[in-house]
């Protein structure tokens, strides 16, 4: 993006979302950011998911002194389009005006194997689980493969049945949709050893820093900061990235 004010070209959209985002414009360069954020709120409310609407709604957001909701909207904005330097740019500018530990600038564009992962799993139960199935169906594969000629046309249909039956089994997990990747921390908070604030804390998280969530349980999220620091953090003080799947 060449100037933060870029225009919204998706041709796919009705009318009236091309109108809002024009007037959402409008209102940021006069300044009445608290218009412009609603518009570009409604945008994204009707299932617009756009870069250039993060990037400019962050920007607003910034602008109106809102830090912590604006890098929720820049990671937003590089999740959707992780070559927009100007994005980045902003915020790690902005992450080191509200943390007292900043993160570096290519952390919010970091994506690791989990992360490709688990927006098709539910939990680290049904990762193993599809592990264990792949498993069976290579080691189907293989034992056909090695068997005498003869012997393979009549195990051949117990073979396909039970690797399509393995395959709709691998599908119906992967279907389960678990958008939860990465988040942003909200307010300064404690990470904790267990689920309950009950439970010793292993450090601290700061607002506007950028989480992986390993796992989900009632009121509370397990978290791995970019240090490897892992922990529990109560959902309330952390906003999730995640998008419909």
């Amino acid at each position: 993006m060449s100037v933060w004010l870029s225009l919204l070209l998706i041709s796919s959209v009705a009318p009236e979302v091309q109108k809002d985002f024009s007037a959402a414009r409008e209102h940021a360069l006069a300044q009445n950011y608290d218009q412009a954020a609603a518009l570009y709120q409604s945008i994204l409310e009707r299932g617009v998911f756009d870069a250039d609407v993060h990037y400019n709604y962050g920007h607003v957001l910034e602008s109106a002194n809102k830090p912590i909701e604006a890098i929720l909207q820049y990671e937003l904005a590089l999740i959707l389009d992780p070559t927009d330097d100007d994005a980045a740019h902003n915020l790690q500018q902005l992450r080191q005006r509200v943390t007292t530990n900043p993160l570096p600038a290519t952390s919010s564009q970091a994506i690791s194997l989990a992360d490709v992962i688990r927006p098709f799993v539910g939990s680290s139960s049904q990762v193993v689980t599809i592990g264990w199935l792949s498993a069976v169906i290579l080691l189907l594969g293989c034992t056909l493969q090695c068997l005498p000629r003869k012997a393979r046309p009549k195990l051949l249909p117990v073979g396909l049945i039970s690797v399509a039956i393995l395959g709709l089994g691998w599908v119906a997990l992967a279907a389960v949709p678990y958008t939860e990747t990465r988040a942003v921390i909200t307010q300064e908070t404690v990470l904790r050893k267990g689920p309950d604030e009950r439970f010793a804390s292993t450090g601290k998280v700061y607002p506007g820093e950028l989480v992986r969530i390993l796992d989900v349980t009632a009121g509370f999220r397990h978290v791995q900061r970019k240090d490897g620091t892992a922990g529990y953090v109560k959902v309330s003080m952390l906003e999730a990235l995640s998008y419909p799947q």
